[in-house]
């Protein structure tokens, strides 16, 4: 759970960046970052979801081959929650501010390969090496 919360975390961090350039009309900038902060959490916990059931798959690639779509379907979840609690909006007929939904799953997916240790489970175990020498050579 603590690694799909960070994976969250770096994804908000690299859209904030990424997204910079929209400063040029700082309100556009600000209004999403504010969008991303009260319904990104809607992509968070429908993410945690599906990395928890993948933590009981065993492969890497596997893992990976569900959480890429993953990730997509979390961001379109809370981008399609934006437009249900904002029945103003209709966020799917945007036109060019669908790069912000679009920015964020490319977020998504460089912060889930950042975590690639983690999810493939070579932190918890370290890999001992053989070199071929014995201890007592040394």
């Amino acid at each position: 759970m603590q690694t799909a919360f960070l994976i969250y975390i770096r994804a908000v961090g690299l859209y904030m960046v990424v997204t910079l350039p929209v400063l040029i009309a700082p309100i556009m900038y600000f209004v999403s970052v504010i969008y991303v902060f009260i319904f990104g959490w809607f992509a968070w916990g429908l993410f945690s979801v599906i990395y928890l059931l993948c933590t009981q798959i065993k492969t890497y690639e596997t893992k990976m081959l569900l959480l890429i779509p993953g990730v997509v379907i979390s961001v379109a979840f809370a981008f399609h929650m934006l437009g249900v609690f904002n029945r103003d909006l209709d966020v799917w007929n945007s036109g060019g501010f669908m790069l912000f939904p679009i920015t964020g799953v490319i977020a998504g997916w460089i912060s889930l390969f950042m975590a690639r240790k983690k999810i493939s489970g070579a932190e918890e175990t370290p890999e001992i090496i053989n070199t071929g020498v014995s201890e007592t050579l040394q």
